[in-house]
């Protein structure tokens, strides 16, 4: 099982940057939001993934359990494409995205209420829409096979 901690950062005393005040790390956009979604759940790393998404997904603890069971049954996935879509409709807090996926399923998905959760022969595509945090953080706000 791969290890879903965040490293510590490094010691202060060994950090190979220079650090001044005009060196600004920018948060990661969209598309890379969307990846590393789907990258915690090829690793099993289910609670991570989980995390991202936002309040409008995970409203309790019911939906964060169903969401739980559902990407757990997902063996491997791997993103194809994150393509942005519809961006005159952008906002400084939303965007959507066209995601295509390679994605398979544990065979024990077949009896679930919708088999396989409605993944299909591949390639998957999803339209993800994502929404920006009171820090300025995207998560995961719908995910749907239509826009």
């Amino acid at each position: 099982m791969t290890d879903c901690t965040i490293p510590p950062p490094p010691d202060q005393n060994q950090t190979p940057y220079k650090q001044t005040d005009d060196i600004k790390v920018s948060l990661p956009d969209g598309a890379d939001t969307i990846n590393l979604f789907w990258q915690l759940i090829n690793e099993y790393c289910i609670s991570e993934a989980i995390d991202m998404m936002s309040p409008n997904l995970i409203t309790d603890d019911s939906a964060k359990q169903t969401y739980g069971v559902q990407f757990n049954h997902i063996k491997s996935v791997n993103v194809m494409a994150v393509d942005p879509y519809n961006t005159d409709s952008w906002t400084t807090n939303s965007q959507m995205y066209e995601t295509t996926l390679e994605i398979y399923v544990s065979q024990d998905a077949a009896d679930a209420p919708i088999p396989f959760y409605g993944f299909e022969d591949n390639p998957n595509i999803y339209f993800i829409s994502l929404s920006q945090d009171k820090a300025g953080k995207w998560q995961i706000d719908q995910i749907g096979t239509g826009p």
